[in-house]
């Protein structure tokens, strides 16, 4: 018995150990299996918070080193254009040195990346390598088509063959994690790329899903999607490609608070200008991947500046004055003007924005001061190129980088950021069809279609069909100070446009659709090729005609120039933006909702006439008119004499017969039934001098 208690005695510290031991490795078989990845996206040049992500960025690789848990930095993304320091890009390429400072793993190209052309971006990432000793931050573009029958993606092609960019990326994480991660350019993100060319990019399922199993054939354990396509494309992604785990998302801007679930894919995005740092803890275990938390990480100043980063950013930002803004007689934070209310470059809703009045008055002052001789009608300015809001602070100061940043998209001929703006002559008729574009494609594809203006305003019906849907259009009369109607359909008179180079490149694209041929003019009406090089010069404002060349004048000049000549309302010799530009001033208008209401309910007499040829009484069914019973009757009697032979010719005569009084009926019909629903919503109906019904008229 004794021995037997020693025995015992003996075995319960092995025990303990191997208890210990087992305790152990499933704790360590658990830490091995988890990762956090740390995501942004859309950074468009915004570096001016870089100084706290990167202390947040630092403390979380901190904390997870502590708890052996590797870190993954991704980007989905769009990192060039939007504020000043997109001037340096082709000298010194902040963007991607500063996203190598802080240990990027990996980013994609969107289509910003692609505004100073293949050449441009090739150039970015070369000066990149150099700041980095060498290496810069990977990246990944799986989809990506180069041309070999065109030079001007040869430095691009060159990077790519030579690794720099590359087609799948496979991260083997401290942990023995092995993560393959790939980069998508979108279809929509593609075609918001004009100067992309000669590039294209391959948006197939079964490409797609080639470069996902050739991922999983080599064994890797979790595959990263970052793609710039949008929120609905990745939705669409996730349901058709099998194997993605995780995509980062980008193009669209949204901060998602918790990622998206499709099928077995989560989605996340992180907003957009390092506004928010995404955090996405996962665990992996037999093949599947764990959500274990989420959160979308605020970056601010409530956050620590790293001193080195925020020593790059100010030399950065002394070069922008030194070089860029001093001979403008401006500088990164020198206040242009200030504002006692927020301007919004969009709403919740598809609406005229306070901004996109400020902004479109702005290039109307800019191209009359320029062009004095001959005023120009009419702006305007997709919403989607008015980047960003103009919030009141607490000093109400809008500063030189807060302008620029309003309309920082774009490129000119003299290859310096932002669009230039461009004049020539359309007709209203012209006009009409820009407008009717713009609103189908809001209507399909996003508010930021919607184009804000100046010196006009239209109405328009969402619920009419495509290019019928501009009701009415006015332009302003600075003679009478009011807005004045014009004849959509009179052609001979023609009017000065402006708007931006981009925007006309659009219109231009579409010269060989029927019915959709907008050509700019000059003021005799003889037409301008805006992509050839004396055409473009042509419609290009130059802003210093006196010197050889176009002086481009850029959208962010004609802002801060419009700006900076608002009076001065409290005399602390700073511009102040007027009241009116408080609420957005009724350019752009859905109609009354009433006549929406009818628009919504009324009937087509066509539809009626068509389904009373098919079946008897249906046409009135439509119409909601009782009277089509007699119909009924009426042809079946007739068929019932065509099957006599006696009587066939007298019931064929007869079902003829009634069939035009049918359809003549049910068309009378829903005439009447849009006459009462007419009354019911108060709208009337125009009679010529014969009485005769000729249509609706709206009054607005």
């Amino acid at each position: 018995m004794k021995i037997l208690e020693k025995r015992v005695y003996w075995l319960i510290p092995i025990a303990a150990l191997t208890l210990l031991s087992v305790f152990t490795g499933v704790a360590l078989g658990q830490k091995s299996n988890l990762l956090t990845i740390l995501h942004t996206n859309d950074i468009h040049s915004h570096l001016g918070r870089f100084p706290h992500l990167t202390t947040k960025i630092k403390e979380i690789r901190k904390a997870k080193a502590l708890e052996e848990e590797p870190v993954l930095l991704l980007d989905s993304g769009d990192f060039l254009v939007g504020t000043l320091y997109n001037f340096l890009t082709p000298t010194l390429s902040p963007e991607l040195t500063l996203m190598n400072t802080l240990g990027y793993d990996t980013t994609t190209l969107g289509n910003h990346e692609f505004d100073g052309s293949p050449q441009g971006l090739a150039k970015a990432i070369n000066i990149a390598r150099i700041n980095g000793g060498g290496s810069t931050v990977p990246i990944v573009a799986s989809n990506i088509q180069f041309n070999p029958f065109d030079s001007r993606d040869n430095e691009l092609k060159e990077l790519y063959d030579g690794g720099v960019i590359q087609n799948y990326l496979i991260k083997i994480m401290s942990n023995g994690i092995k993560v393959g991660i790939i980069g998508l350019l979108g279809k929509v993100a593609e075609q918001l790329s004009p100067y992309r060319a000669p590039l294209r990019f391959k948006h197939t399922r079964e490409f797609i899903q080639d470069i996902v199993n050739g991922l999983r054939a080599k064994g890797v354990d979790l595959v990263v999607c970052l793609s710039h396509s949008g929120l609905d494309e990745d939705k669409e992604l996730a349901k058709l490609i099998k194997g993605i785990d995780i995509i980062i998302a980008g193009h669209c801007h949204a901060a998602l608070s918790e990622p998206l679930r499709v099928d077995d894919t989560l989605i996340v995005e992180a907003g957009s200008y390092t506004e928010y740092l995404g955090k996405l803890e996962l665990s992996i275990d037999g093949g599947k991947v764990f959500l274990r938390s989420y959160q979308l990480i605020p970056i601010d100043d409530r956050i620590e500046s790293d001193p080195g980063i925020q020593r790059a950013i100010d030399e950065y930002r002394k070069n922008i004055d030194e070089e860029i803004l001093s001979p403008m007689g401006l500088a990164f934070a020198s206040p242009v003007a200030e504002t006692d209310f927020d301007l919004m470059a969009e709403t919740e809703l598809i609406a005229e924005t306070n901004l996109g009045d400020l902004v479109t008055d702005a290039m109307r002052f800019a191209i009359d001061r320029y062009q004095p001789e001959d005023p120009v009608d009419f702006i305007f300015e997709p919403t989607g190129f008015i980047r960003g809001n103009i919030l009141k602070s607490d000093t109400g100061i809008i500063e030189t980088s807060d302008a620029f940043r309003v309309m920082s998209l774009g490129i000119g001929p003299d290859k310096r950021p932002g669009y230039p703006v461009v004049s020539f002559y359309l007709n209203i008729q012209e006009i009409k069809k820009i407008f009717e574009l713009s609103t189908y494609l809001l209507l399909t594809r996003g508010k930021e279609y919607l184009l804000q203006v100046s010196g006009l305003r239209f109405w328009y019906n969402p619920l009419r069909p495509i290019f019928r849907k501009i009701i009415r259009i006015e332009k302003w009369d600075s003679n009478i100070s009011q807005y004045v109607p014009l004849d959509t359909l009179e052609t001979a008179t023609l009017y000065k446009v402006g708007t931006n180079l981009g925007l006309v490149s659009v219109f231009f694209s579409y010269r060989y659709i029927p019915g959709l041929s907008i050509i700019p003019k000059d003021k005799d009406g003889n037409y301008i090729l805006p992509h050839r090089a004396p055409g473009k010069a042509q419609i290009l404002v130059d802003k210093d005609p006196i010197n050889s060349g176009v002086q481009e004048l850029k959208e962010w000049e004609a802002f801060i120039e419009y700006l900076s000549h608002l009076p001065d309302l409290d005399g602390n010799s700073i511009p102040d933006i007027p009241g009116q530009y408080a609420q957005p001033q009724s350019r752009i208008n859905l109609l009354p909702e009433n006549i929406l209401k009818y628009e919504a309910q009324k009937k087509t007499p066509w539809i009626a006439m068509g389904a009373a040829l098919i079946l008897p009484s249906l046409g009135h069914s439509y119409a909601e008119h009782p009277g089509g019973l007699k119909f009924l009757f009426l042809e079946i009697g007739s068929l019932l004499l065509m099957s006599q032979e006696s009587t066939k010719d007298l019931g064929l005569l007869g079902l003829i017969a009634f069939k035009i009084w049918e359809c003549k009926d049910a068309y009378e019909a829903v005439i009447n039934y849009n006459k009462e629903l007419a009354k019911k919503y108060h709208i009337k109906f125009s009679l010529n001098q014969d009485g005769i019904d000729l249509g609706l008229n709206y009054e607005f």
